[in-house]
């Protein structure tokens, strides 16, 4: 198993162990055409405090994470308008062992203002909404507290 397929994994069972009254469903990963080509929006539903997350899941071992990998963007940017619902990419750092979950409105944002990608240098400007996941360090994934979540506004 790859690293992000077992983060995506571990997103589901920290949810569950920090939100245990809050529902998160796994879209089971539909191939579509060519091989990788997932015809899902996303990897979780989850609701939380009222709000609804789609969550998209993503692992990248560089300082950056390309927006040109987050195939479902465009599926995303559909639900970004509904009434308490909050579409968006929780991305693992590993290099860095940071999780952060970033809104496709702020994602919207930065592709607007020319930006490729989100750098793990923009935790520290505050330019963006960029949520870091309060996190604790196992042997190599991270035990991931996803009550911030509970606080986001759009």
């Amino acid at each position: 198993m790859n690293y992000g397929k077992k983060f995506e994994e571990n997103v589901k069972d920290d949810w569950e162990r920090f939100l245990p009254d809050s529902p998160i469903i796994r879209l089971q990963d539909q191939q579509s055409g060519y091989a990788g080509n997932s015809s899902n929006i996303c990897d979780y539903i989850a609701f939380t405090s009222g709000k609804l997350f789609l969550l998209e899941c993503k692992e990248t071992k560089e300082n950056t994470f390309n927006f040109a990998k987050l195939t479902q963007y465009d599926d995303l940017l559909n639900y970004k308008d509904y009434d308490n619902t909050y579409p968006g990419v929780t991305i693992w750092f590993s290099k860095h062992d940071k999780v952060v979950w970033v809104s496709i409105n702020e994602i919207e944002r930065m592709k607007k203002e020319g930006k490729k990608s989100v750098n793990i240098k923009m935790l520290d400007t505050k330019e963006y909404k960029i949520y870091e996941i309060p996190s604790k360090k196992k042997r190599v994934y991270l035990t991931c507290d996803f009550n911030i979540l509970r606080s986001v506004e759009k």
